[in-house]
């Protein structure tokens, strides 16, 4: 490794994305370099800050958080090695409840216990959930506090039995059918893309009306910013490309009054 990296160079090395580094430096975290021509260089101690930024964010600290640590005290090895720690054993004991689960309902069919389809996708659909959560619980604590989340899961009792998966079938249609529009150069003022705009707000209303504006724009920001926490587990259900298409329509709309 050279003493000094470009942007796109620690990007690489660290696994992450330029974008993510402008940002992490947008909200001083960190600080490097510039040369004469005014590209971004970044030294030991920059890559060693990095380091301790990623680590926090996969203990699952918000970069709020993370900032106010770095500027509040000198993080050690061994205090950011028992964030992880501390992180992945609760994901450990959740997941160790839900093989529990899945391996005595094992052992009931081996007794020849005979279980309906209903109860079979529940139990299937209960561990995938859990896979996924672990994976997302860091993201989703940088965004919403405890009681927000009680919120969004008291929104699911406003939906009858069914309709959660017609409503994801239906945001998942919606999506493809956006996602194609880009990619064919629809411009944002034609009316096929306005039509696709409130599409999206008509959807979105249901749970606006549910949990609230403020969870709605908490929802908006932590879309806004997926290029600094999406992985390989962890993604949005759209691209960013599709994401900033869609608010372009809606500037549009907005800008000639049609919506």
């Amino acid at each position: 490794m050279t003493a000094l990296l470009t942007i796109g160079e620690l990007a690489s090395h660290s696994r992450t994305t330029p974008r993510a580094l402008r940002h992490f430096e947008a909200l001083g975290l960190l600080h490097p370099k510039r040369s004469e021509a005014g590209q971004r260089l970044y030294d030991a101690n920059a890559t060693l800050q990095l380091g301790r930024i990623m680590l926090l964010k996969r203990a699952g600290y918000s970069l709020q958080t993370i900032r106010t640590l770095l500027s509040t005290r000198t993080l050690d090895p061994s205090t950011l090695l028992d964030a992880q720690i501390d992180l992945l054993a609760e994901q450990a004991r959740t997941l160790e409840t839900r093989l529990f689960q899945l391996r005595a309902t094992r052992a009931l069919l081996e007794t020849g216990t005979t279980l309906d389809i209903e109860e079979l996708c529940t139990l299937i659909r209960q561990g995938e959930t859990t896979m996924s959560d672990a994976h997302w619980k860091p993201v989703l604590d940088r965004y919403f506090t405890e009681a927000d989340k009680q919120r969004w899961e008291a929104a699911k009792s406003h939906f009858k039995p069914g309709e959660c998966d017609d409503y994801a079938t239906a945001w998942q249609d919606l999506i493809a059918r956006t996602d194609t529009a880009r990619r064919q150069n629809l411009p944002p003022e034609n009316p096929k893309a306005i039509a696709l705009l409130k599409e999206w707000q008509a959807l979105q209303e249901r749970l606006v009306d549910t949990v609230g504006k403020d969870q709605w724009q908490k929802v908006s920001q932590m879309y806004q910013d997926m290029n600094t926490w999406q992985t390989d587990t962890v993604h949005a259900p759209f691209s960013a490309e599709t994401y900033a298409y869609i608010n372009s329509i809606a500037t549009e709309a907005k800008a000639r009054n049609l919506i």
